[in-house]
């Protein structure tokens, strides 16, 4: 199987993982600016 073959590659990624895979970044950044925004809970020093 050539992977570089993208439109033979597309017959066998019926879930479309590719499109999946190039997403993680954009997906990564979303939920590291998210977890920024939220507060981190108070620990009662003992």
């Amino acid at each position: 199987m050539n992977l570089d073959d993208l439109v033979y590659f597309k017959k066998f990624d019926t879930l479309n993982m590719l499109a999946e895979i190039d997403g993680l970044p954009d997906q990564l950044q979303q939920a590291w600016e998210l977890g920024a925004t939220q507060p981190l809970p108070k620990l009662n020093a003992k």
